[in-house]
C-alpha cells in the first residue's frame, strides 16, 4: 500500500460518488493508506484510535507522504530510537501520544509511540487534538454491539465496509426476541449453523482454505494440517467453531469477499460497484453458493416452487408463482431480488449525518451568519433577496420546505419558517432577527428522520438520500415519489406502454409502515388509482375518478 497525506479536511464516502452519505470527517494531515484509484477517486484506509475506516476520496486532496525521521518509542515516556519512513497507521491516540506503526524505507514495519508534542514528530492532523472528527458514518449495531470488534476485525482483513458485512449478517442470522443475532441458531432444513449459518460442507472448506482467519486458528489447534488437510478425529471441533461469533462473522466476511472476487474476476459484478451495493451479491453468494450466483445472475439457473416455497412457505410461494404468471424460475428471481434489496441495507447500520451542521461555507450560511440583526416584518423578506433565499435554503435541509431557494417569500416560506420556530421556542412576533437567524445555522430540535419500515420502499428512501433529494420530513406535509416500470412489491416489471405498471407512493415524514400506492394516469395528468393497491381509505363515489388529490387526502 501507498500512504499518502491528506492535503486538506475531507468527507470520506462509503463510494466514488459525491451524493453517497458520509463515513466519517478527514482531517488535513492524516495518514492514509492507497487501496486502489479508479478515476478521480481513490479508495484509502484510515486508522484511528484503533479502529479502521475504509472509503472514497478525490485523488486530488491526496499528497504522497515523504520519509522524515522521528523518535519511535517502545512506550510512553520510555526508550526511544530514531527511526526514518512514514507512519502507515495510527492505531491508538492517548493524547500527546499515539501508537503508530511506521513503514521504513527498506519495506519494513516497526510499531512504537509517538510524542505529537515533540519538535522531532511528524505533523500532526490539524484541528484540536483532543477532538475527533466527527464520525457521521460510524457503526450503529444496538444490541448487537457486542459484535462490534469481530466486525471491525473483519473489516480490516476483507476491506470491506463494517456496515455492509453487518447487513449482510443482519439477513442471514436468526433472531432472539430482543433482536440480537442467535450465535446458536440451526437449520431445521439443512446442516447451516451458527451466526452467519454456514453448511457444514462450505465451514469445513473454509478451514482447509489456506491463509484465512478459520484456517489460522485450526491449523494453531491442530484440527488442519500443514497440508490443510483436516486432522483425524477434528472434524466436529471445527464445525463447533461456528458457534463462536468471532469465528463465524470473520469467515462469512472473508468468504463473502472471495465469492464477491469470483464474480468480479466472470464479468457479473463491476469492479466500480461501491461496498454498499457488493453486500448484496455477497449476500446472494453466500445464499446461493458460489455457482448459483453465477448462474442466477447469468440468468440461466432454474429452479422450482419446492425451491420457493422452503424459502417462503407454500402460500407466500403461490402468491409469487401467480404473480409471474406461473413461471417458478422468474418466481423465485422475484423473491430473492426483492429480499435482497429490502434486506442488505447498509446505512442502516450507520449513523445518520448530523443535519445540525451549519453550512460552512456556502453562501447561504455565509448569509446568515453575517445578517446584522434588524428585525424584518416576514411579509418584506422578498425584499432582501439574498437573505430570503438564505433562509429557504436553511429551511429545505431542515426539511421544511420544497427546493429550490428562490427568494419569493410568499406564505408557503412563510409557514415553513413559523413551524420551525414554533418547534424551536423562538418567537416571530417582531419579525425575522438575529435569534431566528441564529438558531436556524444551529437548530434545537430537528424534525425526526424518516424511520426504517421494514419493507422494500426502505430502498427508495435510502436512495432519496444518497442522491441528496428533498423529502419533507414535517408531519403535516407529504410526499410523492413517482417509480417508473416497477411493481407493488417493489421488484421490476417490463415497463411496457399504456398499461398499469408504474408507481406513484405517497407518504408523510413519520413513515410508519403506511404509504398508498398510486398507479397509471388519467387524461387531465391525475394519477388513477387501482383499488386491488393499498388503499386506507373508502373508495370515493362510483363515476368520481380516483387520483392524487383523493389520496393525498387519504393520508
Amino acid at each position: 500500500m501507498v500512504d499518502y497525506t491528506l492535503a486538506e479536511a475531507a468527507v470520506l464516502r462509503p463510494d466514488p460518488d459525491d451524493a453517497s452519505i458520509d463515513v466519517t470527517g478527514l482531517l488535513e494531515g492524516e495518514q492514509v493508506s492507497a487501496l486502489r484509484e479508479i478515476g478521480p477517486w481513490m479508495k484509502i484506509s484510515l486508522f484511528r484510535d484503533g479502529r479502521q475506516f475504509l472509503g472514497w476520496v478525490h485523488s486530488a486532496i491526496l499528497k504522497k507522504s515523504e520519509a522524515i525521521t522521528f523518535d519511535l518509542f517502545d512506550e510512553p515516556d520510555g526508550q526511544s530510537r530514531s527511526v526514518k519512513g512514514s507512519i502507515l497507521t495510527i492505531r491508538l491516540s492517548l493524547p500527546p501520544w499515539q501508537k503508530v506503526d511506521v513503514l521504513i524505507e527498506d519495506g519494513t514495519v516497526e510499531s512504537g509511540w509517538l510524542n505529537t508534542a515533540s519538535t522531532s514528530s511528524p505533523t500532526v492532523p490539524k484541528g484540536d487534538a483532543d477532538a475527533k472528527p466527527e464520525a457521521a458514518g460510524e457503526l450503529v449495531l444496538g444490541v448487537n454491539d457486542v459484535y462490534r470488534p469481530h466486525l471491525l476485525l473483519a473489516e480490516e482483513r476483507t476491506e470491506i465496509d463494517a456496515a455492509a458485512l453487518a447487513a449482510v449478517i443482519n439477513a442471514e442470522a436468526a433472531k432472539l426476541a430482543n433482536g440480537e443475532w442467535d450465535r446458536n441458531s440451526k437449520a431445521s432444513t439443512s446442516t447451516a449453523a451458527g451466526l452467519t449459518q454456514f453448511l457444514a460442507a462450505t465451514w469445513l472448506g473454509e478451514a482447509k482454505k489456506s491463509r484465512t482467519y478459520l484456517n489460522e486458528h485450526a491449523r494453531r489447534e491442530g484440527y488442519v494440517t500443514d497440508a490443510n488437510a483436516i486432522s483425524p478425529g477434528s472434524e466436529d471441533k471445527l464445525l463447533k467453531l461456528r458457534f463462536e461469533p468471532k469465528m463465524s462473522i470473520v469467515a462469512a466476511a472473508e468468504y463473502g469477499a472471495s465469492n464477491l472476487k469470483a464474480l468480479i474476476a466472470a464479468g457479473l459484478v463491476d469492479d466500480e460497484t461501491g461496498d454498499d451495493e457488493k453486500a448484496q451479491f455477497i449476500y446472494l453468494a453466500h445464499h446461493e453458493g458460489l455457482g448459483g450466483a453465477t448462474a442466477f445472475l447469468r440468468g440461466n439457473k432454474g429452479y422450482t416452487f419446492s425451491d420457493l416455497a422452503k424459502q417462503v412457505g407454500s402460500t407466500k410461494a403461490q402468491k409469487y408463482l401467480d404473480a409471474a404468471g406461473g413461471n417458478a424460475a422468474q418466481a423465485y428471481r422475484n423473491w430473492l431480488n426483492s429480499y435482497i434489496q429490502e434486506h442488505i441495507q447498509p446505512e442502516r447500520y450507520r449513523k445518520a449525518a448530523d443535519v445540525e451542521a451549519p453550512l460552512l461555507g456556502s453562501d447561504a450560511a455565509k448569509e446568515l451568519s453575517q445578517y446584522d440583526g434588524t428585525p424584518i416584518v416576514l411579509s418584506e423578506m422578498s425584499r432582501n433577496t439574498g437573505l430570503a433565499k438564505a433562509v429557504q435554503w436553511r429551511l429545505s435541509e431542515l426539511g421544511y420546505l420544497d427546493p429550490p431557494a428562490d427568494g419569493s417569500f410568499g406564505p408557503v416560506s412563510t409557514w415553513a419558517l413559523t413551524e420551525f420556530c414554533a418547534s424551536n421556542n423562538i418567537s416571530l412576533k417582531n419579525g425575522f432577527n438575529r435569534s431566528v437567524a441564529e438558531r436556524l445555522i444551529s437548530p434545537a430540535v430537528l424534525l425526526p428522520e424518516i424511520a426504517a419500515s421494514g419493507t422494500w420502499f426502505d430502498k427508495v428512501i435510502s436512495y432519496m438520500r444518497n442522491r441528496k433529494y428533498f423529502i419533507s420530513r414535517h408531519p403535516d406535509c407529504k410526499n410523492i415519489v413517482y417509480l417508473e416500470g416497477a411493481n407493488q412489491d417493489g421488484t421490476l416489471n417490463d415497463d411496457a406502454p399504456n398499461k398499469f405498471n408504474d408507481l406513484r407512493i405517497f407518504f408523510r415524514g413519520c413513515l410508519k409502515k403506511k404509504w398508498v400506492i398510486s398507479t397509471g394516469c388519467d387524461s387531465f395528468g391525475f394519477a388513477k388509482i387501482r383499488w386491488s393497491s393499498r388503499w386506507p381509505g373508502p373508495k370515493p363515489p362510483v363515476g368520481n375518478m380516483p387520483g392524487e388529490q383523493h389520496a393525498m387526502q387519504a393520508i
